[in-house]
């Protein structure tokens, strides 16, 4: 029917005033498109703003650490050698008190190291004292080298060439041998008739009060220090648990549970590293120790002394406590066998304990990444000097715990911790993503090994594809990428699949399955596909499902259950997907066939499974699982023809 001509008239009329722009209607678009616009250059202007804060505060933070190093470092210091000791004054107060048991550890510790320090520094003066008789011994065994090679050798040859090299520098730098015209001073030095007159610089003595008030002068920082680490030390493990309280009540009382998991967590992991680190180093010490003493290498306490301070730098301590015994082997003997021993010695020392004796004492009491240590250890190296790189670990261990446990710092955690920072289905997901078919078969055999093969698809494979489906629906993905995904998948799932006898071999055979069993995708490839890794895990048990195309027609899918009389029909839908075409499926089935067992697998559900469930039932599903897992269990306890009746509604 056609509209009236005064119908025609007003909608005629509409436009005219909208393109006036004089009408109510024509405004508030101008206004809702003014107040988007403001709101998003509201949001960008607070966005930008948070970002300059950030940046002003990690350059504040950065800035104190840096030029309070002095006022610092102390407090830093004092809080590592407490937690290192807290375990030990915490037994030792249940017999003798806490104040006791306060003094008596910092006591012993400090004349351990007193006493240690003064054996060490009796063997390095005398190490000094013998340097010239080394440096004799080096040249001669250097020369002996040198002797031993011929004429036409390498180092001759070498020798040779910087010897040419030597001789055409100083001839191009070699100053003039004539005088100076107008300086007959030289002339006559030079012609012999004047002896040059000799200048002799006599320092003036010191006194020997002179000289202590210079020794004691260097060493007043150190000591400064050393007197104000141990009060702090002293106070901090008498009074931890009023220094625990003020950090909750500075925290506030309202998050009370977050402050006390933080910090508890934060002491438990930097004690036991400190403590498992301690004893590690000693015990490397005194393996250095006894291992020089037992080849001959002179002051063999001080190298295992130094091997135990010097290990506690990360990387580069090892290195340097191995640098100096493997010198003094080699000024020390005519032999170069030592040498070689020495340097056996810290190899073997060191793959040790790197792969034996660490991995069972820090298991995973540090809980940061090495890449996070390394990064940190430069950056409070620059900050603190030697210091710093002693506190990295601690250091990095607390603020990996603050991101653990406070949601602002979350970027910290996951930068620093040693947790995985991705799950392993997206890690196989972002491979195919990336088009890296040959990492993504790698990761799932890896995890094959560990997991079997119901598990690789239930944990990996079908949350990969419930992803993949999710921005295939949200339009983030091409048709390449898309394309790629399932061909790989297809492809990787089927490999999985094939039996490997050097693997399987002796595995336990389970008896077959006799049952019928038919599949039917319910919406598109990636249900057939989740059709498919039930097929191949049933086949591994000796099951076979017949699988029908997502294309097939649901009047096709009720001829195949009147023909072929199934014991069970799965219906596959992957992610959150298919409701409506699993309700008209239901629906159709229950028609016709009554007593059907139909099992309805919602692959990776995202949502409620137990309101899902429920929902499925209602329209006509016998059972309902979300795992492939639950679906092989249905598989195996289901007996021949059995027809379970539909729940009533």
């Amino acid at each position: 029917m056609k509209p009236s001509s005064q119908s025609s008239a007003n909608t005629s009329s509409i436009p005219s005033r909208a393109g006036r722009g004089t009408g109510a209607d024509s405004v508030a678009p101008l206004r809702e498109s003014a107040a988007g616009r403001g709101a998003e250059g509201a949001w960008g202007a607070a966005a930008g703003f948070r970002s300059v804060q950030v940046l002003l505060g990690i350059v504040l933070t950065v800035t104190i650490l840096y030029f309070g190093s002095s006022i610092l470092v102390p407090f830093a210091l004092a809080v590592l050698f407490a937690m290192l000791l807290h375990p030990i004054v915490h037994r030792l107060e249940r017999w003798i008190g806490r104040i006791a048991s306060v003094v008596t550890v910092v006591a012993a510790l400090m004349l351990s190291a007193l006493g240690v320090g003064w054996v060490v520094s009796l063997q390095l003066v005398d190490l000094a004292n013998r340097i010239p008789e080394y440096q004799k011994q080096l040249v001669v065994k250097l020369e002996r080298l040198r002797g031993s090679d011929s004429s036409s050798g390498t180092m001759h040859k070498f020798q040779q060439a910087m010897d040419h090299l030597m001789n055409a520098i100083e001839a191009g730098t070699k100053p003039s041998s004539e005088p100076p015209k107008d300086e007959p001073f030289f002339k006559e030095i030079l012609d012999g008739r004047r002896e040059p007159q000799k200048v002799q610089v006599v320092p003036e003595p010191t006194s020997r009060w002179a000289a202590i008030a210079i020794a004691l002068t260097s060493l007043a920082n150190p000591l400064a220090t050393f007197g104000i680490v141990t009060v702090l030390v002293i106070f901090l493990l008498i009074q931890r648990e009023d220094v625990r309280d003020r950090v909750v009540r500075l925290m506030g009382t309202g998050k009370l549970t977050l402050t006390t998991n933080t910090l508890g967590e934060m002491g438990s992991r930097i004690s036991r590293y400190l403590l498992m680190n301690a004893l590690v180093n000693g015990g490397f010490g005194l393996a250095v120790t006894l291992g020089l003493l037992a080849i001959g290498i002179e002051y063999a306490l001080m190298w295992g002394f130094l091997a135990f301070v010097l290990r506690f730098l990360p990387y580069i301590g090892p290195i340097a406590a191995t640098v100096l015994p493997v010198a003094m082997a080699a000024v020390q003997f005519e032999s170069w066998m030592p040498l070689i021993y020495t340097g056996g010695l810290f190899l073997v020392l060191e793959l040790f304990t790197n792969n034996v004796v660490e991995p069972l004492a820090y298991g995973h009491s540090a809980g940061v990444s090495i890449i996070a240590i390394l990064v940190t250890a430069t950056f409070w190296t620059w900050v603190w000097g030697p210091v710093g790189l002693v506190l990295s670990v601690p250091m990095t261990v607390m603020l990996a715990v603050l991101g653990k446990h406070v949601p602002q710092l979350q970027s910290l955690g996951i930068a620093l911790g040693d947790e995985p920072p991705l799950e392993t289905y997206v890690i196989y997901y972002q491979r195919l993503l990336a088009g890296d078919q040959e990492e993504a078969e790698s990761l799932l055999e890896e995890h094959e090994a560990q997991r079997g093969l119901v598990g690789v698809y239930d944990s990996i494979v079908v949350p990969a594809l419930a992803l993949a489906e999710r921005d295939r629906v949200g339009g983030q993905l091409s048709a390449r990428q898309i394309d790629f995904i399932w061909k790989s998948t297809e492809d990787l799932v089927d490999e999985l699949a094939v039996p490997d006898p050097m693997v399987r071999g002796d595995a336990a055979v389970e008896p077959a399955l006799e049952i019928r069993m038919l599949g039917c995708a319910v919406q598109d490839r990636a249900d057939a596909l989740a059709l498919r890794m039930l097929s191949n895990s049933l086949q591994a048990t000796g099951g076979t499902l017949d699988t029908m195309s997502d294309s097939m027609l649901a009047a096709e899918l009720l001829e195949h259950v009147e023909r072929d009389r199934p014991d069970i029909l799965f219906l596959s839908a992957l992610g959150g997907g298919g409701a409506v075409q699993l309700r008209y499926l239901l629906k159709r089935i229950r028609q016709r066939e009554r007593n059907l067992n139909v099992v309805v697998c919602r692959w990776g559900y995202p949502g409620g499974k137990e309101r899902m469930a429920n929902r499925m039932r209602e329209w006509g599903a016998s059972r309902v699982v979300t795992t492939l897992a639950e679906a092989m269990q249905i598989a195996r306890s289901t007996p021949r023809m059995e027809r379970v009746p539909v729940a009533a509604n």
